[in-house]
């Protein structure tokens, strides 16, 4: 046999040395990894356990990273896309849509004298400036004062082209000047279609009544002023449209600074139909009350009479918010399906009526008279939900009549006044003897639904609020609730 030579042998011997001191003829990048195997020389897999834990919780942070990197490229792409969006050329709009942008954005107050060319916008954007102002619905809006001069109503009515113009009319007061331009103005103006008209000031506003013209789109009447009662005895002082109403007519306000003056909607030969109006809002005037029998779809009523009606009562059956100055009206009228009442002043003698809104869950009282009768008032208004009371002077015995419990009494064998209320309001501080013992007995019980809603407005001078709301023990009773 042959023997090995002697760079063979040498080969051996040096590999027997390595393997014998436990090192491999390799780099020093492996010596973390030998060091790692002669301290873990008893558990051999030790090291790759922990090695592939740490890689798991890598893992899983870089998942988390990925989400989150995913989230926030979707957040980018639709900021982009909306970026994109509003960069769309504004002529591609609808021309209705840059009216509304224009309406919402730059809204004028009524007491500014600038126009709308004078507004920033105009002044800093020449896209907006260029294309706006040659919109129709932009001049749409016409206002109308003592300042205003004829060539330049001409001049915004032309540039509103067919749009219906929404009119305000603003009268000084006791300026014969001034009101000539405006009932020219108006006589300029009144030949265009118009939606809607408003008038406000010291002016008579019967210049424009009877209303002629293109009024076949209006849909808002207002009227704040005053009307020169020059008629005879027993007829009317005005009428308010020289035909048949508007049929798109929705809105109707007519408040006057007189005493209760008679109109009509229209001629006498003109049978006046205001089924389709939804708002109407009356204050010193007398209406035609054949006229309000019409009134099929009104939803809103105002009215400041505080006398019954002659003749049958008025059935407006879908009403549903009425506000009055007393209740004597409500002899009158037959409203099943009011549920919001305001009331001016609550009288003993006419309190009654009360029971004639069998809808009724919300009942504002402005002033309360001295009640002879509080049972009557509490059965009247049996199913009220929410009674709030702006004035808090002589409203004692009603306080006193809600808090009436016989001592010891159980859901099953109680009886008391409102059953069903749940917040009671006061816009003031009724005074403490009389609401400590309905808090006690009403909202301090657990089969009460009733909360009480305190309010410091208009209260009286010498009283301080903080003082008087220590003195109820208020945060002792979580359905007490102030106001601050």
């Amino acid at each position: 046999m042959r023997e090995p030579s002697m760079f063979t042998q040498r080969s051996l011997r040096t590999l027997i040395k390595l393997l014998k001191r436990d090192e491999s003829p390799q780099s020093d990048e492996n010596l973390p990894v030998r060091e790692k195997w002669r301290t873990d020389n008893a558990q051999p897999l030790g090291f790759y356990n922990h090695r592939l834990s740490e890689i798991s919780q890598e893992k899983e942070l870089l998942k988390e990273r990925i989400a989150h990197l995913d989230h926030q490229e979707h957040m980018v792409k639709l900021g982009l896309a909306q970026a994109q969006n509003a960069m769309m050329p504004i002529n591609q709009l609808p021309v209705e849509v840059l009216g509304e942008i224009l309406r919402i954005s730059m809204e004028i107050p009524s007491w500014s004298t600038d126009r709308i060319w004078n507004r920033p916008v105009f002044c800093t954007c020449h896209l907006w400036r260029t294309i706006i102002l040659g919109l129709s619905p932009v001049w749409s809006r016409v206002k109308i004062s003592g300042l205003t001069s004829l060539k330049e109503i001409n001049e915004w009515v032309s540039r509103a082209a067919n749009c219906p113009l929404d009119v305000t009319l603003e009268f000084p007061v006791d300026d014969g000047d001034m009101r000539e331009a405006i009932v020219s103005a108006w006589t300029l103006i009144s030949t265009h279609r118009i939606r809607a008209v408003e008038i406000y000031g010291g002016g008579d506003a019967s210049i424009i009544f009877p209303l002629r013209g293109n009024i076949v789109d209006m849909c808002t009447l207002s009227v704040d002023g005053h009307v020169e009662d020059e008629s005879a005895d027993g007829a009317p002082s005005f009428t308010i449209f020289s035909s048949q109403v508007p049929s798109t007519l929705r809105t109707l306000e007519l408040i006057l600074e007189s005493d209760p003056v008679s109109f009509l909607f229209c001629p006498i030969s003109v049978v006046a139909d205001l089924s389709h109006l939804q708002t109407l809002r009356l204050c010193g005037v007398d209406p035609p009350s054949q006229a309000l029998r019409s009134c099929t779809s009104l939803k809103t009523l105002t009215w400041d009479l505080r006398r019954a009606l002659s003749g049958a009562p008025i059935v407006l059956p879908n009403l549903e918010y009425l506000e009055l100055a007393g209740l004597a009206l409500l002899e009158s009228l037959e409203l099943p399906s009011v549920h919001t009442l305001l009331v001016d002043k609550l009288e003993s003698e006419t309190c009654r009526h009360l029971s004639r809104l069998p809808s009724l869950r919300n009942l504002s009282i402005d002033d309360v008279e001295s009640l002879d009768n509080v049972p009557a008032f509490f059965e009247s208004v049996s199913c009220i939900v929410h009674l709030r009371f702006i004035s808090i002077e002589a409203v004692d015995p009603i306080l006193k009549g809600l808090c009436r419990i016989a001592p010891g009494a159980t859901p099953r064998t109680l009886t008391v006044p409102c059953p069903v209320l749940q917040v009671l309001e006061f816009i003031g501080m009724p005074g403490v003897d009389t609401l400590k013992p309905l808090i006690d007995r009403r909202v301090s019980t657990p089969w009460s639904p009733l909360q009480i809603w305190l309010s410091p407005w208009s209260r009286p001078e010498g009283v301080h609020w903080e003082k008087w709301m220590e003195e109820i023990h208020w945060e002792d009773h979580p359905r007490v609730w102030r106001e601050t």
